[in-house]
């Protein structure tokens, strides 16, 4: 498993730079830097900017779903500001809502904690599943993030109004490289988000629930101590041979 885990994570950063060097050389074309381009250049170029963007995004899930499943990720534990965190959450991801013509919306309770959690990974998991939402979610369609607390935990709601989880899928939406099939609407994606993110939640101490019905809208709640508490050693679990095959059945 060692030697596995080490060959996943060469391969992952050795893809990185010939990967940055095209995106650059993309974006070098696509700003006419090198000459004008007329409008059937243009639209390729952005196919290309496109897929490598999601080439991006498949070798950093696979390298966050590594050192997650292999206990090497490390939580920098201090004392945040929850209601810091999803503004810049907020802030990221407005642009993305006003693009798919989604309202997205912020309720916070005014008695708010401050709480002892990793800033970067809680922004991770606010940022993939306000993002997931956003993309499961219809034009017009609504997505809101409401926070409040209980007793000493966190409570984090995602909700959208989208088209929804079928009651079949609900217990494997959280299991690696799974996707929801859907009729008429394919949606691309690793299938490695929401398996990161239960994983991030669980370093935590904390726990995430989900709520859906089809055509009637998810709400995902993640449950957040004001305290963080260590796992015990040994919790993680060991890398399967599924993850080698992730670059190139991920979709």
């Amino acid at each position: 498993m060692e030697i596995k885990s080490q060959f996943i994570s060469t391969v992952s950063h050795e893809l990185r730079t010939p990967l940055a060097a095209m995106k650059e050389s993309v974006a070098i074309v696509l700003d006419e830097v090198a000459g004008k381009l007329n409008e059937k250049q243009q639209k390729f170029l952005n196919i290309a900017k496109r897929n490598a963007d999601r080439l991006g995004a498949l070798i950093n899930d696979v390298l966050d779903f590594q050192r997650l499943e292999a206990g090497r990720m490390k939580l920098d534990i201090q004392s945040n500001d929850i209601k810091e965190v999803v503004g810049e959450v907020n802030e990221t991801m407005a642009l993305v809502a006003r693009k798919n013509q989604i309202e997205l919306s912020l309720q916070l309770a005014d008695d708010l904690p401050k709480a002892s959690f990793d800033r970067a990974k809680i922004i991770q998991v606010l940022t993939n599943l306000v993002s997931n939402a956003i993309k499961f979610t219809p034009e017009k369609g609504r997505v809101s993030v409401n926070i409040r607390h209980r007793d000493e935990e966190l409570i984090i709601k995602v909700s959208d109004t989208g088209m929804g989880i079928p009651k079949e899928a609900l217990p494997k939406i959280f299991d690696r490289f799974y996707r929801v099939i859907r009729q008429g609407k394919q949606i691309q994606g690793t299938g490695l988000g929401l398996a990161i993110v239960h994983k991030i939640v669980m370093m935590h101490a904390g726990r995430i629930e989900v709520e859906s019905e089809g055509d009637q809208g998810t709400t995902f709640t993640v449950f957040l101590p004001l305290e963080h508490k260590s796992l015990p050693e040994g919790s993680s679990v060991e890398i399967d041979e599924a993850l080698e095959n992730t670059i190139i059945t991920a979709r």
